[in-house]
C-alpha cells in the first residue's frame, strides 16, 4: 500500500531559508512510528520516497479500480507556494499495528553534514513534519502510487528478455510454494506450478512423454519439449539448474520442483555471485548504478590518518556468519571454502594495499587460480574516488591475460 503525505509549505522553510551552498543535497525519508502512549515502541524508515510540489484533489479513499484522489502538480516547484506531496510504499501490517495512534514523519536522514545544517532548526529527530496517520487532511492511503492504476512491472534481464518476448512463450503468472526443512527452519526447495496448459502442448506431451527444463538465469527456468521454451518460470530466489518435473495424470498442470541454490557451495551458479547477466555488449549489472568516474572526487591516500573509516567500511561488508568463518579460518589456519568470503577479501585487499593501510602500497594486482600458476587478470589502480551511493570506488583498468598475451 502507498502512503501519501501532504507536507504544508510552512514546514519547508527549513529548506528555503538556506542558501544553495548551505542546503546542499540532503537525503530525505519518511518514518512510521508508534504512538506516544504505545506499550511497544517501534519505528520503520522508508528511504524510497517520491516528491512533487502540488495539491491533492479528492478524498484519498481507494476503490477496486483506482484511487479517489489526484495530485495536481505545481510546475513552479520551489518558486511556488504549493505543498510538498511525498509518497512511499509500506507494508500494510506496519500500519495495522497501530492504525489510530501511529505517526508518519517526513525528515532528513542523519549524516555528519546534514546534522550540522539541520540539527538546530529541526531538533534531534530531524523531522520537518509529523502528523497522525488518522489525519485525513494530510495523510492518504491508496493501493497504488498516485496517478497509477497498477504496480510497475519489473525490468526484464537483458540475457533472456528476447526469449520471453518470443511467440509461443507463456508469461502468465505462476503459483510458487516454498518447501521447508522443519529441523533447520529454512526453505530448501521451491515448487512452481504451470496451469492452463494449451491443447497443442498437451498433445505433444502425450505423444513424446519427454519434458525438459533449461536454466535461463539463476532465477529463471524454461520448460520445453525439445526446441524453444514454451513456459518461463521466474522464481523469487536463485535455484538449481536441475529440477523434478511432476506432470499431473490428466495433464492439467505441471509442478516444477527445484532446490534453492546455496552460494556457499556454489550450486551451479558461481557466476552469479555478483548479480549480472551476459549480453552482446558485455556484462549487465543488476544492482550497481552507472557512475561517471570523472565526476567523482579523488580521495587523498597520502593522509593515512584520515582513512580509518575504510576499516569500518570493509568490516561491515561481512555478515555475522562470514565474520565467524573468516576469524575461525585465520585462527585455525584452514581454508573456510566460502567463495563469497574470498571474493570480499580480494576487494578488501585491493583497497587496503592501494591506500597503504595494510602492508606495502601496491598499484598493480594480479588474479590467479590457486590450483594453477598462470596469471589470469591484471588490475591497474589509478585512484581512490568517493561515491556517496557506494561509499568508495577504485578507478581501475583491467587486463585479461590470455595465451596470446
Amino acid at each position: 500500500m502507498y502512503r501519501t503525505l501532504k507536507v504544508p509549505r510552512s514546514n519547508l522553510n527549513v529548506f528555503t531559508n538556506l542558501t544553495p551552498a548551505e542546503l546542499g543535497r540532503p537525503t530525505v525519508h519518511c518514518i512510521l512510528k508508534s504512538g506516544r502512549q504505545s506499550s511497544s515502541k517501534w519505528q520503520d524508515v522508508f528511504a524510497d520516497v517520491h516528491l512533487v510540489f502540488g495539491n491533492i484533489v479528492g478524498s484519498g479513499e481507494s476503490t477496486e479500480d483506482q484511487s479517489e484522489f489526484e495530485v495536481v502538480q505545481d510546475t513552479r516547484g520551489w518558486e511556488g507556494n504549493s505543498s510538498l506531496v511525498v509518497s512511499f510504499c509500506a507494508p500494510s501490517w506496519v500500519v495495522l499495528r497501530e492504525p489510530y495512534t501511529a505517526t508518519v514523519s517526513f525528515g532528513v536522514q542523519c549524516t555528519p553534514q546534514s546534522t550540522s545544517t539541520f540539527f538546530k532548526p529541526l531538533g534531534i529527530k530531524m523531522n520537518a513534519y509529523t502528523t497522525q496517520l488518522t489525519d485525513n487532511d494530510h495523510v492518504f492511503i491508496t493501493e497504488f502510487r498516485p496517478k497509477e492504476s497498477g504496480y510497475r512491472s519489473g525490468v526484464k534481464s537483458a540475457r533472456h528478455g528476447s526469449a520471453a518476448d518470443s511467440p509461443g512463450v507463456s508469461q502468465n503468472p505462476h503459483n510458487f510454494t516454498a518447501n521447508m526443512d522443519s529441523q533447520k527452519a529454512q526453505i530448501v526447495a521451491l515448487t512452481g506450478r504451470i496451469e492452463n496448459l494449451p491443447a497443442d502442448f498437451k498433445t505433444r506431451l502425450k505423444e513424446s512423454g519427454v519434458l525438459n527444463s533449461r536454466r535461463l538465469s539463476p532465477f529463471t527456468l524454461g520448460i520445453h519439449i525439445g526446441g524453444p521454451c514454451q513456459f518461463i518460470l521466474n522464481f523469487p530466489a536463485p535455484v538449481h539448474a536441475g529440477c523434478n518435473l511432476d506432470i499431473e495424470s490428466e495433464y492439467s498442470y505441471i509442478d516444477v520442483i527445484t532446490p534453492v541454490a546455496d552460494h556457499i557451495n556454489s550450486d551451479g551458479f558461481s557466476d552469479f555471485m555478483y548479480p549480472s547477466f551476459i549480453h552482446e555488449i558485455g556484462p549487465v549489472l543488476w544492482n550497481m548504478p552507472c557512475v561517471n568516474l570523472e565526476h567523482l572526487p579523488i580521495i587523498d591516500t597520502t593522509k593515512k590518518a584520515d582513512l580509518g573509516w575504510l576499516f569500518t567500511l570493509f568490516a561491515l561488508q561481512f555478515s555475522i556468519r562470514e565474520l565467524r568463518l573468516r576469524e575461525r579460518a585465520i585462527t585455525e589456519e584452514e581454508d573456510h571454502g566460502d567463495v563469497r568470503i574470498h571474493f570480499k577479501d580480494s576487494i578488501r585487499s585491493l583497497f587496503m594495499h592501494f591506500t597503504d593501510l595494510e602492508g606495502k602500497k601496491i598499484n598493480i594486482f594480479g588474479l590467479i587460480n590457486p590450483g594453477k600458476s598462470r596469471l589470469h587478470i591484471v588490475i591497474f589502480v589509478a585512484s581512490l574516488r568517493l561515491d556517496m551511493a557506494n561509499h568508495s570506488v577504485l578507478d581501475t583498468a583491467i587486463l585479461s591475460v590470455d595465451e596470446k598475451i
